[in-house]
């Protein structure tokens, strides 16, 4: 039994009833620390697995609700950053206009947005230059932006965005 669960089958044992918060980096590790703790015979009465996303969700979904807006699922923000990268393909100026399209390219692009809105950047506060192609840089800037031009159009928040709330919610 590794250090881990043997402090954790601790804190069972000396906290049976009391309710438990297991933050785990994902539910399937939570339940396989779990599945250790059971097969070392620790007492696993009133844990409950939390991820972070989730925590940060719970935190900031009171202030969400005052605001009226709603999460955006993994997949709706890949269908809306796939029609903004199809539209500016149009533009035969674009960088993006010479690559082939697919979900590999909206999947790309939505990774580096993501990654900018994480490190908390927003689009006026990036400079083209800043990307190894300044034409790239431009046109995943200009995604960026209309991006969330449309997220707030349909009063939703992606992510990056639930974490600043919840930050701002936390005493």
């Amino acid at each position: 039994m590794n250090r881990f669960i043997e402090e954790l089958a601790k804190i069972c044992r000396e906290h049976l009833l009391e309710e438990k918060w297991l933050l785990a980096p994902s539910l399937r590790v939570g339940h396989q620390w779990l599945d250790s703790l059971t097969l070392c015979g620790a007492p696993t009465l009133n844990i409950r697995i939390k991820t972070i996303k989730a925590m940060a969700l719970d935190a900031a979904a009171p202030e969400m609700s005052r605001n009226g807006v709603g999460l955006i699922s993994d997949a709706g923000s890949l269908v809306l950053v796939d029609r903004i990268v199809r539209r500016l393909r149009k533009d035969p100026s674009r960088y993006f206009s010479a690559l082939p399209q697919s979900s590999a390219l909206a999947q790309a692009v939505l990774r580096a947005v993501r990654a900018l809105r994480m490190a908390g950047l927003e689009p006026d506060r990036v400079r083209p230059e800043s990307f190894e192609v300044a034409d790239k840089g431009s046109d995943v800037l200009r995604v960026m932006t209309d991006y969330l031009r449309e997220l707030e159009a349909r009063n939703l928040i992606d992510y990056p965005q639930a974490l600043r709330i919840a930050v701002h919610a936390l005493p």
